[in-house]
Formats: C-alpha cells, sequence, structure tokens
C-alpha cells in the first residue's frame, strides 16, 4: 500500500497535540515512520497576523511564543487578535479560518486525520462537524472524530503489555481529565474481522459520566490564580508563560511581563501542586472500579498527573496505568492507521433520537435508532423502520416533536408544506447518522407530495417540559361513543292505548286456535306505542306482565316456531308467523335464529325468502334477533364477504345498523378493512339521496353513527381530522345538509330536513369525538320509524 500522510490529534486548548507517520527531511522529501510529536504548548491560542489581503491566523507553537495578543505592553502588536482554542473547540469564538489554524499549527499537509473529542459535556455533534469541516477545508481526504478514551484504548493496544494481553470482551475503564473535571468511560473490547485480518477493536456501548467537577484544568488554573493574587486575562493564553506551564503541570520558570505603562515585573510561582491535589471519594469512581483494567489519560504532566493518579489510586484500591500525555494523540494516529487500511476504528452506539406517532390513536414514543446494536465508526446508520406521520386534510404544516437521548429538553420542529393538504396524507421520519460524525440528519419524506424534508433541529423550539409530560399533554382525552340503542319495552303495547287492544289480548284470543291470525299478532307484537315495544330489544319485559300472558305467549312462540319450520319445507305459506318471533328481538328461541342463519349461509334452501320483501324479514330479523357472538359474527361474516356494491338499503344496510346499534360484542368483531367498506356503503348511499325526496334515507345515518362503536375497539378511530373515512363521512353530512336549505320547502319535507338536520349536526359532533347526544342511536332509530 502506497504510504500516505497519516496524523492524530488532539486539539484540546489546554495543550494541544499532533503524533504523525512523517516528517519533511532535509531534501524536502516526506519520510515516514512510526510517529513524530508536535505540542503546541500550555493553554495553547492562535493570533492574527498582517492584514487586508495578508491577514491570516496562525497557531500551533508559533502562536505560543509570538507575543500578539499579549497586552499593550507589547504595543500594537500586544493589541493584535489572540483568540484561545478552549474557545474554539467550544464554539465560544466560532472562528472557522482560526481554528484551522489550530489544526494545521500542530501538523499540515494531512490525508487522513483523526481527532479526539470528549466523551461528556461540551457541544459533542457540533465540535465534531467543526473539526470534520476544518479538516475538509485543509484538504484531508478523510477524516474522523474519535472519543477520548476510545482513542487511549487504542494506544494501550499498541504500546501497554496489560491492555495488548486482553481478551475479547473484557472491559477497560478510561478516567479522562478535561477542561470541566474528571470524565469517566467504561469500553469493551471485540474481536473483529474485516478485510481478512481480525483486530481487537473497543466498543463503546454508552455515553461517558462526569465522575468529579472540582478536577479539570480549567478549575486548577483558577486556583492557581487565586493562590498567587492575579486575575485570568481574556484570553487565557494570553497568561504568562510560569501560570500556563505550572496549570498543566510543567515545569515553570519565571515569567517577565511588561504592562501598558512600560513597567515590567516577573511573574513565579510560588506554590503549586499540594495547593491544588485532586480530591476525590468512592462516590466518584466506584463504578469503574471492576474494570479488568483502568487506564487515566490526562495531557497534564510532572506532579499534577502523578497526583491525579495517586488520588484515583486511592479510592479505586487497585493500580491504575497513567498514559503519556500524548497518548490520545498517539491512539488517533493509530485509528488514522486503521482509517486508512479499512479496518473498523471503534464501534460506537447512537445516541437515541425519538418522535412521537398516533398508536391506537393515542401518542406514543417511537425510537428512530434501533439501540441493540453499535457500528463501526464511519458508517452510514439509517432508521429501519421510520416513524408513520400523517398530515391531516387541510393542513399547510406539521409538527414533529424530537427528543435526543444527549439533550435534556425536546423540541419541536413544524414543517411548512407549502400548501393546504387536500387529503390524510401519510409521511415517513427517519433519522441518518454516522458514529462520532457529527449530528443526525432527521428527514421526513412524503411520497405523495413528493418531496423530502430536513428537520432542522437547531432552528426547532425548545420545549420546556421533559418527554414525558409532553407526551401526557398530547393525549386527549377518549372521544364519545355513542350508547348502545335498548329499544325499551312497557306496557301500553300489552294493554293497549285509549280503548285499542294490545298483545295481551290478542294472544288471550289466541288460545286454543289451531291457526292463529299471524297477521294481527305480528302487528301486535312490532307495535311501539309512545316509543315502547311489548319486549325490549335485549329480550325482557315489563315486570308486571301477568305471568299467565307470559305462559300464554311461550305456547303461543313454539306454535309460531313450528309455522315457521313447515313454512321453510313449503307446506305453508306466508310469513307472519316468523314476523311474531322475529319481534320478540333478542327473546326469539335461539333455535329459530340458526335456522335462519342456516338459509342466509346456503346450507338450506327454502322458496320462502325468494320474493325481495321476504329477504328483508330474513335480513332485518336476524339483525333484531341474534342474540349470542358466534350468531352476530356469522351474520357479519355474510355482510362483509358481499362486495359493497352489493349491498341495499333495506337490506344488508339495516341488518348491520341492528347490530352494530345494538351489541357491545358486536364492534370489537370488525377490523379497519370491514369499517372501510361498510364506509364506502354509507357514502354511495348518501350521495345517492341528494336531490331527492330522501324515502330511502333510514338506515345510511344509522349505520353510519353504529360504525362509531369501533371505537370500543379502537378508542380513537373515526376522528375527523385524523381519519380520512371520518373527513368522508363530515363532508357527506355537510352536503346533505346543504341539499336540505335548498330544497322546496313542502310541509312533510321541512319535518323530516328538520328531525335529520339535528341527527346529522350530532353525528358531525360525535365524528369530532365530542359527542353531545348519547342516546343519538336511540334518536335515530325513532326518526326512522
Amino acid at each position: 500500500m502506497k504510504e500516505e500522510r497519516l496524523c492524530g490529534y488532539d486539539i484540546n486548548g489546554w495543550r494541544d497535540f499532533a503524533v504523525r507517520n512523517w516528517i519533511i527531511g532535509e531534501d524536502g522529501e516526506a519520510r515516514f515512520g512510526d510517529g513524530w510529536r508536535n505540542e503546541a504548548g500550555a493553554i495553547t491560542g492562535v493570533v492574527a497576523v498582517g492584514s487586508g489581503s495578508r491577514f491570516r491566523w496562525v497557531g500551533g507553537a508559533q502562536a505560543a511564543l509570538a507575543p500578539h495578543g499579549r497586552g499593550g505592553g507589547w504595543g500594537e502588536v500586544g493589541t493584535a487578535p489572540r483568540l484561545d482554542v478552549v474557545r474554539l473547540i467550544s464554539a465560544e469564538d466560532d472562528v472557522p479560518e482560526a481554528l484551522d489554524a489550530a489544526v494545521s499549527g500542530t501538523a499540515a499537509g494531512t490525508a487522513y486525520s483523526v481527532f479526539a473529542i470528549n466523551d461528556f459535556g461540551s457541544p459533542n455533534e457540533e465540535l465534531q462537524e467543526r473539526l470534520i469541516e476544518a479538516a475538509g477545508r485543509l484538504k484531508h481526504r478523510r477524516s474522523l472524530t474519535v472519543w477520548r478514551p476510545v482513542l487511549a484504548v487504542l494506544y494501550g493496544l499498541e504500546r501497554v503489555d496489560a491492555v495488548r494481553s486482553l481478551a475479547p470482551d473484557s472491559r477497560i475503564a478510561v478516567i479522562s481529565q478535561t477542561s470541566d473535571g474528571l470524565d469517566g468511560q467504561v469500553l469493551r473490547l471485540r474481536s473483529t474481522h474485516d478485510r481478512g485480518e481480525t483486530v481487537m477493536t473497543p466498543e463503546r456501548r454508552h455515553a461517558g459520566r462526569r465522575i468529579s467537577q472540582d478536577n479539570g484544568f480549567a478549575h486548577r488554573l483558577q486556583k492557581l490564580l487565586e493562590m498567587n493574587g492575579l486575575q485570568a486575562s481574556a484570553p487565557l493564553s494570553a497568561l504568562p508563560g510560569s501560570i500556563r506551564a505550572s496549570a498543566m503541570g510543567l515545569e515553570a520558570g519565571p515569567s517577565l511581563v511588561r504592562s501598558a505603562s512600560d513597567s515590567w515585573r516577573i511573574v513565579e510561582i510560588g506554590e503549586s501542586i499540594d495547593a491544588v491535589r485532586p480530591s476525590l471519594s468512592s462516590d466518584h469512581v466506584g463504578w469503574l472500579g471492576d474494570a479488568d483494567v483502568v487506564l487515566l489519560e490526562t495531557v497534564a504532566g510532572g506532579d499534577a498527573a502523578e497526583a491525579l493518579r495517586s488520588a484515583v489510586e486511592a479510592v479505586l484500591d487497585r493500580d491504575v496505568i497513567a498514559l503519556p500525555p500524548d497518548a490520545v494523540a498517539s491512539g488517533a494516529l493509530v485509528g488514522a492507521r486503521r482509517l486508512r487500511a479499512g479496518l473498523p476504528v471503534f464501534l460506537d452506539f447512537l445516541p437515541q433520537i425519538s418522535t412521537i406517532v398516533t398508536q391506537d390513536m393515542k401518542p406514543a414514543p417511537y425510537d428512530l435508532i434501533d439501540s441493540s446494536e453499535t457500528l463501526p465508526a464511519g458508517k452510514l446508520y439509517r432508521s429501519p423502520r421510520p416513524a408513520r406521520l400523517a398530515i391531516p386534510t387541510g393542513q399547510q404544516s406539521i409538527s414533529v416533536y424530537i427528543r435526543k437521548e444527549t439533550v435534556e429538553w425536546p423540541r419541536k420542529i413544524t414543517v411548512d408544506l407549502g400548501r393546504k393538504i387536500a387529503r390524510e396524507t401519510p409521511v415517513e421520519v427517519w433519522v441518518e447518522q454516522s458514529p462520532a460524525a457529527g449530528r443526525a440528519r432527521i428527514l421526513m419524506r412524503s411520497t405523495e407530495l413528493g418531496r423530502d424534508f430536513l428537520l432542522d433541529w437547531d432552528d426547532a423550539a425548545e420545549l420546556d417540559e421533559d418527554w414525558d409530560t409532553l407526551l401526557a399533554s398530547l393525549e386527549t382525552p377518549p372521544p364519545s361513543i355513542p350508547n348502545r340503542l335498548i329499544l325499551e319495552c312497557g306496557t301500553d303495547a300489552w294493554y293497549g292505548v285509549d280503548g285499542s287492544g294490545g298483545l295481551a289480548e290478542a294472544i288471550t284470543q289466541s288460545e286454543g286456535v289451531a291457526n292463529p291470525d299471524w297477521t294481527l299478532l305480528a302487528q301486535r307484537m312490532s307495535a311501539r306505542p309512545f316509543g315502547k315495544y311489548a319486549v325490549s330489544s335485549d329480550g325482557e319485559v315489563p315486570d308486571v306482565i301477568d305471568a299467565r300472558d307470559l305462559t300464554r305467549l311461550q305456547r303461543l312462540s313454539r306454535l309460531a316456531t313450528r309455522e315457521f319450520e313447515e313454512r321453510l319445507g313449503g307446506r305453508r305459506r306466508g310469513n307472519d308467523a316468523l314476523k311474531f318471533l322475529t319481534w320478540q328481538f333478542r327473546k326469539c328461541d335461539s333455535e329459530v335464529v340458526e335456522k335462519l342463519l342456516d338459509v342466509l349461509e346456503g346450507r338450506t334452501h327454502t322458496t320462502m325468502f325468494d320474493h325481495h320483501m321476504s329477504e328483508v324479514l330474513l335480513l332485518q330479523g336476524l339483525g333484531r334477533t341474534a342474540s349470542t357472538e358466534e350468531q352476530e359474527r356469522r351474520i357479519l361474516d355474510h355482510l362483509l364477504r358481499r362486495p359493497h356494491s352489493k349491498w341495499r338499503w333495506r337490506w344488508e344496510t339495516a341488518c348491520a345498523s341492528f347490530l352494530l346499534s345494538r351489541s357491545d360484542t358486536a364492534p370489537l368483531m370488525l377490523n379497519r378493512s370491514d369499517i372501510d367498506l361498510m364506509a364506502t356503503v354509507v357514502l354511495r348511499e348518501f350521495q345517492s339521496e341528494l336531490r331527492s325526496e330522501y324515502t330511502k334515507f333510514k338506515y345510511a345515518p344509522f349505520l353510519m353513527a353504529g360504525l362509531l362503536r369501533f371505537r370500543l375497539k379502537e378508542p380513537y378511530a373515526l376522528i375527523a381530522g385524523s381519519d380520512s373515512v371520518a373527513d368522508k363521512f363530515r363532508d357527506a353530512i355537510r352536503h346533505t345538509l346543504r341539499d336540505f336549505e335548498r330544497r322546496r320547502p313542502t310541509d312533510a319535507f321541512q319535518k323530516k330536513a328538520k328531525t335529520f338536520g339535528k341527527i346529522l349536526r350530532q353525528i358531525d359532533a360525535e365524528l369530532e369525538g365530542k359527542g353531545i347526544n348519547p342516546d343519538l342511536l336511540k334518536d335515530i332509530y325513532g326518526a326512522g320509524y
């Protein structure tokens, strides 16, 4: 393989290192080897030189030695711009060209590069992007950002015997000293096979943790300044060299400082390490102690590094391997070699990114990243199962809620669609990301709109509530469900009204008669004075009915059943005996229902229902009398096997509306495709009645309202604005109401329009999930009969 220039960078702002595999010889040619180290000094900065077209930033060791920006005592040079690298990598100073100088000042002309980043704190994703962008501007062919603990382990795999001897699945704890404290991480070694090689690869399964806030470089620097009666300057890299060196544990000779008034003074650090000795407890680092090996990495040196190692060993009560200050940069060079060879640098998890979807019509969290897998660095991850959302009809924008595992508060991203949506439109949301390679791309695609949208996390509105609180706030109360229809029974149907005969009189007159007047009996049984039948739709009778009348009814019902059975066999005429039985609703003998079902399903062949009006009796009779779940299922199966174009208003539509309105179990037997089929029937019947006298308008609104009882199974079904069928129902209602308003105001039609107009508005409220009439089905039944 052709030699190429590789470099590992540890640009941290406190003590920057670059370790590269080449050096330029006296002849100007590159010579390749094991690694050469460049150091930018303690508490690094970049300085501005030149002006106009010759203006540029300079970093690295040159900036550390330059007087630029060190104060008025240096004249005009002393007031030149100087920026701290610490502020550049945290984006407190967002000057891309200056960050470029910090990188190139330690090593320039790199082809493959790896940059170290902290595993806790700091804006990691943004820093990853800034470093990768800097590498691009400096024309690095390929670059990668890698966590400090990973690079420490890569260094150990090449240079530390205790790490090199570890078996696969061993656990390595890494403690990193950073600007703001001590961070801890535990990595696992994995044996990976790639390009014919087997290599040990660090695996990161979670983000690093802060284990101490009082032992970072910033804390140490502040303590040293206080001890010596000095104030922190801005920038920090303009501090006297003795202060900067001592803060990083390096030998610190006296510094000669010139003030703005041209006076000079010597700054010399008196006390140093003892006053800022690290303080730790087992609460800080105890969770790291059961790893197979513990590594400590810090860019500090001398007494500072040794004091930190001693403090960690004391609290863990075990040996800790202290790595040299350039270990992370050297590990980055190992990573660059792997990157160049196409070998895995490390395996990483991706921090979870979640959104909110509608599940069973309720808001539910949806993870866009499969947390069970780790990926090789540099490999693009795409959500294996995108979240599926829906844009409601009429919307011009959609709000998407996003939570990132590494960010405290979720955000709301509002996407302008550019136009109002004519119908409910599905969209998919997914994530694309590479481990440790910057911010994830959150994408939304609508095939129907023919567009992809980039959901910009940075421009999103931050929500001042946690994820669980947000989910709870989005959950709306379950929509209303019309009450089950129970057709009541009353004594007036039994004993008559204003001298007219009732059912009791008719059955008494029929006692002992060989051929009762089934027509009269059917009429009395189906009568509904004051809205109440002789037998309720649940098969109940009033408590006050005389026992002798109930006995007579039982005997007459047995006689009617024999009449029906003979009629099935073709030995009698007329269907009034069956009418008498079916108007007893669920009190009807179950054997009668079973025989009717056999006819419906083609198991029994008879001429009894050849006439279309007889077929009405068959279907409506079954709708009235079905009393078991099995019977309801058989009826529904028959109805749903028929294409929607074959449904008729007094036949299938009526039967289905009876079942769904009067039963709590029948709606549970349906699935979404069944709802869609019945909805098509309802919409067709609504459409066919426009500009008519609405003589066939009894069952379409009845079935529409009955379908709302599907909410017993799916509580948030058929909600307008989130369900296309509900939206179509609302359109059909509005077209019908407008038709009512345009019609000639005859007395008969106006009465019908007033009655059904009120009902349709109440159905419309149910479609919003905010029903105002729990007895809607009862009122529809009353209006249609």
